[in-house]
Order: structure tokens, then sequence, then C-alpha cells
């Protein structure tokens, strides 16, 4: 991070809006030097992501080709639709407005979806999910100069053996003309080694991590680790490269970060056991001592990773506040999801310190069998049982946390 900072960097986007805006000033920056052929690859807000942009678990809510390509087609409708507002207030003396018309370029019978977006002011023409099977439209549209042309998440393969552009010069001349679109935006995700789970690996094993690098036109190659102990992943790049890092590069920035980490950690942890009295030390409290003594605090709770899954918006809060944690500003709407993912990370923070246990001892503290319903949710999944004592409270409301079943 602190070799980031001394650079040009862009914050990590957290919503597709923001994704979406980046975009927009790449494109923008990239015109005003020229390039009339830019390219542009898009984190897609599918599956997970289409609530929590910042999600990295691939097991929940699978995505197909349809949706993938329904999310880039929205996202460059509003890519563009930005772009026609700024050229219909340049054209606003001649009484010009400037739309967006979308259609399809495949067949749409037997070929996959490649989607064709043009302004009627003729400045701009984007093509989303291209393949080899469109390059020629795609050579007849760039031969315009004075419309820039986009492609977003091109879809042929390139492969040293087998190549979606045939073989020999025809294949030569189509990879030259790849090449001549200029990368301005790419926001990708990577992941390096285990990022499933802890549990389960050998002895010595390596740590993995989601990463997420993204590219600014005209800025560098930043590497933002997407950490879920501290919940996410830091606005600011964790690295910046010259050139897209190879895996092998990122296993290292992954690794030095786990490192970095594991050692923050446990320093913060040895620090509390420091301001503690040494043991055997024992003092007798004067009468004033033990009169001003406060009462023990009661123990926080912990609450299962089943039970945290199974809670609506109003029993987040609940055990947000619980746990100690503050609570969000009521004047911002915060996603459940976010407010789920901070309760898990709050509390596995707070084992890490308190506890002084690995990781994977952490996460068996807070998974296994449900206390409500008593399913193994490793192997039967989640349940469903109301509290004899609050059985009258609807999900959202949550619990009442002084009961002493579930609270």
């Amino acid at each position: 991070a602190r070799q980031a900072r001394s650079e040009l960097a862009w914050p990590l986007p957290a919503s597709s809006r923001e994704m979406v805006a980046q975009t927009a000033r790449a494109v923008r920056r990239a015109k005003l030097d020229g390039m009339t052929r830019q390219k542009v690859e898009w984190l897609l807000p599918v599956g997970q992501k289409q609530r929590n942009f910042l999600s990295t678990d691939p097991r929940m809510m699978p995505s197909n080709l349809k949706d993938e390509f329904s999310s880039a087609c929205g996202l460059m409708a509003a890519l563009l639709e930005d772009k026609t507002k700024e050229q219909s207030r340049l054209d606003f003396r001649s009484d010009r407005v400037s739309r967006v018309i979308a259609k399809r370029l495949d067949d749409q019978i037997d070929s996959d979806p490649v989607g064709l977006f043009l302004t009627t002011c003729k400045k701009y023409a984007a093509v989303v999910f291209p393949t080899a099977d469109v390059l020629d439209e795609l050579k007849a549209m760039a031969e315009d100069q004075n419309r820039l042309l986009l492609m977003a998440n091109p879809q042929w393969n390139k492969g040293n053996v087998v190549s979606d552009f045939g073989f020999g010069a025809r294949r030569e001349r189509s990879e030259a003309f790849v090449r001549g679109f200029r990368d301005v935006y790419t926001l990708v995700e990577r992941r390096i080694g285990n990022t499933l789970s802890p549990l389960g690996l050998p002895l010595g094993a390596r740590k993995g991590a989601v990463v997420r690098l993204l590219r600014c036109y005209p800025g560098k190659w930043q590497v933002h680790i997407m950490d879920p102990i501290t919940a996410g992943a830091s606005k600011e790049p964790y690295a910046l490269m010259d050139e897209y890092p190879s895996y092998q590069e990122l296993e290292e920035l992954v690794q030095r970060y786990m490192g970095s980490r594991d050692r923050f950690l446990a320093e913060a942890a040895m620090s509390s056991r420091a301001l503690a009295p040494p043991a055997g030390l024992e003092t007798s409290p004067s009468p004033l001592d033990v009169a001003t003594e406060p009462p023990e605090a009661a123990p926080l709770p912990l609450f299962r990773e089943a039970e945290i899954d199974r809670m609506g918006k109003g029993m987040l809060l609940a055990a947000l506040d619980a746990v100690g944690e503050p609570l969000p500003d009521a004047s911002t709407r915060t996603p459940t999801a976010k407010l789920r993912q901070t309760l898990k990370s709050v509390q596995q923070v707070r084992l890490l310190r308190d506890q002084k246990k690995p990781i994977a001892e952490v996460l068996k503290m807070t998974r296994g069998e449900c206390r409500l319903c008593g399913r193994d949710t490793e192997r039967e999944g989640h349940g469903t049982m109301p509290c004899p004592r609050c059985r009258g409270n609807s999900v959202e409301d949550g619990p009442d946390f002084a009961c002493p079943i579930c609270g």
C-alpha cells in the first residue's frame, strides 16, 4: 500500500454504477488523446454481485450467459446514455438531442449473443460480447474515423494452439486488427490459491485470496486484495504493476499481504495482553477502589454463521448492537448483505484477538450445528424453527435478545 500511495491510483468501485462512472471518464481521457478504437472489460454484476458488488462468494446464485449478456448490455446503455447527454449539451444550439439505439448483431438462432449500440449523433458505436463471427462488421464500423468504436467484454479465444480467428494469414490480420483497440478500462477478478475455506488444508499449505485487478486509463494495473477478515477490500490498491500481473506475481503479493495481516493481528493480541497485570501479582484494593469498581461486563454473544444467514435486517442491526459494533447512520440505506458480512467479520476479528487461535479454529467456532433447530448446517443446510418464546416476532423485526432461548 505504501508503494501505491506515491503514484496515481483510482479507488476500487463499490458498485456497478461507480464502475460505469469510472469507465466514462477513462473513455473521455482516451478520446482526448486521439484513441478512436477502445476496449473495456467489466466485472459483471451478476449472481451474488447483483446484490452486493463486493461479494466474492462463488457458491451463491450462479449466473449463465444470458444473464451476463443482459448485464453487459445494461452497463453499455448506461455508459452511452451518459455520453449522449454530454454530446447533446454540445449540440444544444442546433437543437439536436442524441439517443441510443440497440439491436442484436448475431443471427439469434444458434450463435452466441452479440449486442450493437449506436448513438443518433453518430459519435459513438459499441459492440457488446463481440465474437469472431462479427469481426467483418467490426472492421466495417472501424473505417469511420469520426466515430468512437467501443468493444465490451470480447468473447473470442486467442489461444496459442486453437484460435477463433482461424489459421495463417487470416488469423494474423484478425489479431492485428484486435490489437488496434486500446484497453482503456478493465476490472476483473481472479482467485489465487484456496479461497473457499482454510478448513481441511494440509499443514503448511498456503492460504489464498480473491484479487481484483483494475486499470483505468492512463493509470497502471492496480491490485486490490478482497479480504473477508477485514470485511471486503481497501479502496486503495495493495500494489501497482506496469503490466498485467501473472499468477505467480499475484500469489507472491497475496502471501505477502496475508503475512503482514497475520502479524498485525498477532501484535494487536500481544498489545492487549501487555495491558493486563502480570500473572501472579496480587494487590489488595483499597475500600475506595472496591466501592467504585464497576460491575463485570457480560460476555458478548457469539452468533453461528447459520444464524447470521437467517437473520433479517432488523435482527442484524440488533445483533451488531449486541456485540458492540456501531450501527450505520439511519439516513443511509445499508444493504442487508453488507450488514451480514460486517457481523461475521467483527466476530472473526474478535475471536482472533481474544481466543488467540488460528483462523481455522475460529471458523469452527462459528460453524456447525444450529442452536435453534439442531441441524448440522454443514451437511443438512439451514433449517427454520421459530423460537417458542419469540414466535410472535417477524423475521425482519428479529427476536427478543433478552430471551433466554434465542437471545
